[in-house]
This record gives C-alpha cells, sequence and structure tokens, in this order.
C-alpha cells in the first residue's frame, strides 16, 4: 500500500476531553502498521480522570489524506453494491452453531444484537451494511457518513444516508428511538460533546447504542503495542469501561448497559502486525481472509467477555428523566 504525503507538520495538540486536564503520562508511541509511513504518534493517559488519548492529532485536511490511503483501497465496490454480491455474505456467518459461536463477521453480529424497532439513526454507517440489515427486519433507518463513496454506495442500495459530519447533521427537530456508533466514538476528539448531541436527537425512551475497543481487554494487554485496535492516528481516545461510563455520565446521559464482545478479526490482524513488525516489514497486507484463524480466536478468547476482558466494550445510554 502506498504512502500518503512526505511529512506530518502541524500537529494539534489536544487536551483530555473529558475532564479537560493536561495533565498526563506518556503510555506508548505507535503508528499505522498499513501503511508505508514513519510518523508516529504519542497515547497519554489523563492523570485526572484516567481517560487514554493522542496527545497530538493531524489536522483536518491532512486526516482526510489519511483515511484516504488506509480505507479507500478497501471500500466495497460500486459493483458489489449494485449487483447484490454481497447479500449472501452478509447472511451466511448467522449459520450453523460454530458461526454463531464464533461471531465471524463483526457487522452482522451488531445488526443481530440491535432492537430493530423504531427509528434507527447511525452515526458513521460507511456503506450502510448494518443499517441494511435492520431496515430489511423492519425499522425505520437512516445514516450518517462523512465520506462520499460510502455515502453513494449505501443510498444505491435504497439507503437514506446523509454525507456530513454529525454536528453539521440537522432534520428539522426528528427525533430517533435509537442512535448507534459502531466504532466510531474513538474517531471523534470530543466524544463528551457528541454524546451530548446524539441526547438531543433522542425519543424521551431512547437509547444510544455504542461499540468501541476494548483498551482495558485481555488483548491489548496480551498484544500490547501491536493491539490492531490502538488503529493510530485514527483512534483519538481509547475507552474502557470506566472511562466509557464517565464520558456517558459527563455528556447528561444515563448507563444502562456496559458489557464486553469479542471480535475475532481484530485478534487475527493483532498477531499479524506483532510478526511484521518481528520481521521488520512496515507494510501488512489488509484485511485477512483467514477463517480458521478467525473461528479459533473467536472460540479461545469468547470466555473472556463473561468477566469483562473482551476486545470490544458494548454500551447502552439513555436520556436522565426528571421527575
Amino acid at each position: 500500500m502506498n504512502g500518503v504525503g512526505q511529512h506530518t507538520s502541524n500537529l494539534l495538540q489536544t487536551h483530555c476531553p473529558l475532564c479537560t486536564s493536561n495533565n498526563d503520562a506518556f503510555i506508548m508511541q505507535g503508528r499505522d502498521p498499513y501503511l508505508d509511513r514513519n510518523e508516529t504518534f504519542k497515547v497519554v493517559k489523563c492523570l485526572g480522570c484516567g481517560l487514554l488519548r493522542l496527545k497530538t492529532v493531524l489536522p483536518p485536511e491532512q486526516l482526510e489524506e489519511w483515511y484516504e490511503a488506509h480505507y479507500g483501497g478497501h471500500q466495497q465496490t460500486l459493483e458489489q453494491a449494485t449487483t447484490g454480491s454481497d447479500v449472501k455474505d452478509q447472511k451466511s456467518p448467522n449459520r450453523g452453531l460454530l458461526r454463531k459461536l464464533a461471531q465471524l463477521n463483526y457487522q452482522n453480529h451488531v445488526a443481530s444484537i440491535l432492537p430493530a424497532e423504531g427509528k434507527i439513526l447511525e452515526v458513521g454507517c460507511g456503506t450502510g451494511n448494518i443499517i441494511a440489515q435492520l431496515k430489511e427486519r423492519g425499522a425505520e433507518v437512516t445514516g450518517i457518513e462523512p465520506d462520499k463513496a460510502a455515502c453513494n454506495i449505501a443510498r444505491l442500495n435504497g439507503l437514506e444516508v446523509y454525507s456530513m459530519p454529525f454536528e453539521e447533521f440537522h432534520e428539522h427537530g426528528k427525533k430517533y428511538d435509537h442512535i448507534l456508533f459502531s466504532y466510531v466514538l474513538e474517531h471523534i476528539p470530543d466524544p463528551v460533546s457528541t454524546l451530548k448531541l446524539a441526547g438531543k436527537l433522542l425519543q424521551p425512551n431512547g437509547q444510544i447504542h455504542i461499540f468501541t475497543p476494548n483498551n482495558d481487554s485481555l488483548a491489548r494487554h496480551l498484544f500490547k503495542s501491536n493491539w490492531m485496535s490502538w488503529h493510530i492516528p485514527y483512534n483519538k481516545v481509547f475507552f474502557t469501561k470506566q472511562t466509557l461510563s464517565k464520558s456517558i455520565d459527563a455528556a447528561g446521559l444515563r448507563v444502562e448497559k456496559m458489557q464486553s464482545l469479542n471480535r475475532a478479526d481484530e485478534l487475527l490482524e493483532s498477531c499479524r502486525i506483532a510478526r511484521a513488525k518481528k520481521n521488520n516489514r512496515n507494510i501488512i497486507e489488509f484485511p485477512t481472509k483467514n477463517r480458521f484463524g478467525l473461528l479459533f480466536f473467536s472460540l479461545v478468547f469468547r470466555p473472556f467477555n463473561l468477566i469483562g476482558y473482551g476486545n470490544i466494550l458494548y454500551g447502552i445510554a439513555s436520556k436522565i428523566h426528571c421527575y
């Protein structure tokens, strides 16, 4: 995969988005292992509230270039989107006991556990794989996706998707029963403000569903700097159960549920990143299609979900009602 640009400049300093403190401790230094670039970014831990974040972030114009280089080559093609060649792939992982246990397809698994009822908004919906399945089950779905290419694919598949940042999204006071952030909240520099905005778009009894990497997972402790879900410099904050709960509270919302889940593709990719670093390789092919490896990691790591050490956090937030 080709690199982007030549140099990273004009990095922006950050402060803790949860408690606004600048008092932090160095944790590690990392980079994107899938791009042929040497720029590294520091991860720090806030000494006030414990939230981990990038100390410096790319300005928006440079970050857009990085996103295009990392994600652009792996987008679903227009031909796949319009011919429906992925439909069988979307449904097949839910067939058979082993596939259900292994949860081999993350997006299918998310769609299967979300309530398909009422009005649903997904923030950062990509090509719309999750909300398409919820629509098939009877929900009224809307998506927001800043990437215009992904947005166009979702629209070609018959989905109502807006191409704009979440903070610019306005729809004449429309309220939603469920709002989904699937591997999105960690990309946002100020997740607390984003959750506050989401709360304003909720029906009185609505819920916000958050799926995000678990920084306190067994995988993160096992793979350390090779953990795929560092995903630097795209991820800007790194949640644990405690800091995600604090962020929900700070947004004026109530934590209804907090559990951990498993995502096998990240575990397998973390192994491949570690192996590539050991062999002094800078570019790694992405993603893997090793079905045996995915099944192995799903089953081996699955028990750790029960004690909160799965590599995904699933949190549900709701409004705080005043009586």
